[in-house]
């Protein structure tokens, strides 16, 4: 992180949110909240303007069926990370919809202060962090992400392409048994290695890949098309084992 303090747009429709948020960024040097706004169209104009490191965006300030403007915001300032706030209770659709959009964090507007701002700095170096229960909803209630899945997989049958770029030959392998639900036992069986050995190649991909669990990674090799799924295999994703 260098020494320029984190430049922040916030989009929320109460001002008394906004107000608490923009205190809670002026108790820290690290940030600075260079524009505020309400809705959706507020958004986009800020994000135009200021080219801000990071946009904080209410869900409520986007209609369900308007995440597409997700990823016009990125088209405009693709430097911006874009970060949703939400309130405790889960709702699927807006969850995957706005994973599928490219969020780099999902988090909840009861946070503790102090994790809530670890996760803007994790998020602001380059990871994509979601609140634990959401990570934790993903996981527990997987096969809602698997139309999410298949479709991309469908897509991508021919484009399949191990991303050697990125990881060893090893990790590659490692990855796609991890799609397939494997815990480190059964990786290391299978692959005739130790379990601790296959503990440090999933630290490793998870390190290259920015992000903080198994069921994040998963998403994001699918996403990016370095895995294929065969239909009778769901993935059952267990971030016990990393």
């Amino acid at each position: 992180m260098n020494n320029n303090p984190i430049k922040i747009v916030l989009i929320d429709n109460y001002q008394l949110f906004r107000e608490g948020m923009r205190r809670i960024f002026e108790d820290n040097p690290l940030f600075f909240v260079v524009a505020e706004g309400e809705t959706r169209h507020d958004a986009l104009k800020l994000v135009k303007k200021y080219r801000p490191d990071m946009i904080l965006l209410d869900i409520n300030a986007i209609e369900s069926n308007s995440m597409l403007e997700i990823k016009t915001l990125s088209k405009h300032s693709p430097n911006t990370r874009i970060v949703i706030l939400s309130e405790q209770e889960l709702n699927h659709q807006r969850v995957t919809l706005a994973l599928k959009r490219g969020v780099q964090g999902y988090l909840f507007k009861e946070m503790n202060v102090d994790l809530f701002i670890s996760a803007i700095k994790s998020i602001y170096s380059g990871m994509v962090w979601l609140h634990p229960n959401v990570s934790h909803y993903l996981a527990k209630d997987y096969h809602r992400l698997i139309t999410f899945i298949q479709e991309k997989t469908v897509k991508r049958e021919n484009e399949f392409q191990r991303p050697l770029h990125l990881f060893t030959l090893r990790e590659c392998e490692v990855l796609e048994l991890l799609v397939k639900g494997k815990s480190n036992q059964d990786i290391a069986n299978e692959l005739c290695i130790t379990e601790s050995t296959v503990k440090n190649h999933v630290r490793n991909i998870l390190g290259k890949m920015h992000v903080n669990d198994r069921t994040n990674a998963v998403v994001l090799a699918f996403r990016n098309g370095w895995v294929q799924l065969e239909n009778k295999n769901l993935p059952q994703i267990n971030d016990n084992f990393i």
